[in-house]
């Protein structure tokens, strides 16, 4: 009160309560952050993981059939901004490369979630702006869960980038017309699809449908971040 007294210019309220901070001269509660407090906040952050949800309408309208729908994902962590999603950042447009530590964090989220036994086979989304980085960190995956990767899905040009579309016909339409799926390396397998940003949910879901018409039993998303609502 008194601290508010005399910010307020009022000295005729300005008297001491004897009990906060200000009063006292002292902290009431402890103002050190404990190492093993420090620690837990970040394993609690960097294990913020998030789930990838089926779409179940398409962008230009009608249902999409539940044996065309990918299976329900994961993703590594659902917040950009954590430090799991800067190292992606970093990794995606700074170094062109995903360290050893992303897979690794991968490797040992994807063996909680499932079993990789049930896993045929790793596909990686591709992309012509960055030919390499997705799939050198989906084949880095897929040895370390010991499954076979396959160069399956295949960019047939260059497109827009997703993130500039802002709607969802014009993004299930950018992804429909610029990939196409090699159904001999496809057929009769469960497959990790793998990304490394995931919003729209349109990529995986296009590609996912390309899959299954090719044969593919099931699909699993799986992204290293979430970068939006996924709306």
């Amino acid at each position: 009160m008194k601290f508010l007294a005399n910010e307020l210019d009022a000295p005729d309220m300005a008297e001491s309560c004897g009990i906060c901070a200000n009063c006292t001269s002292r902290d009431i509660v402890p103002l050190e952050i404990h190492t093993h407090n420090l620690e837990n906040a970040k394993a609690f952050i960097k294990n913020c993981h998030g789930t990838i949800t089926p779409r179940k309408q398409w962008g230009i309208g009608g249902r999409i059939p539940i044996e065309r729908r990918m299976q329900e994902g994961w993703v590594l962590s659902d917040d950009y901004y954590s430090e799991v999603g800067q190292k992606v950042r970093n990794g995606k447009y700074d170094d062109n490369h995903f360290s050893d530590e992303l897979v690794s964090l991968s490797k040992e989220f994807i063996q909680y979630k499932v079993k990789v036994s049930q896993i045929d086979l790793v596909v990686a989304v591709p992309s012509l702006r960055r030919p390499e980085l997705v799939p050198g960190f989906a084949k880095s995956l897929a040895q370390a869960l010991s499954i076979p990767f396959e160069d399956a899905v295949q960019k047939t040009n260059i497109a827009k980038e997703q993130k500039k579309l802002l709607n969802s016909m014009k993004q299930q339409e950018n992804i429909t017309q610029s990939t196409r799926v090699d159904q001999e390396k496809v057929s009769g397998k469960t497959i990790l699809l793998v990304d490394d940003m995931v919003d729209s949910r349109w990529s995986f879901t296009v590609i996912a449908d390309k899959l299954k018409e090719a044969g593919a039993r099931a699909v699993y998303p799986f992204a290293l971040v979430k970068t939006g609502s996924g709306d």
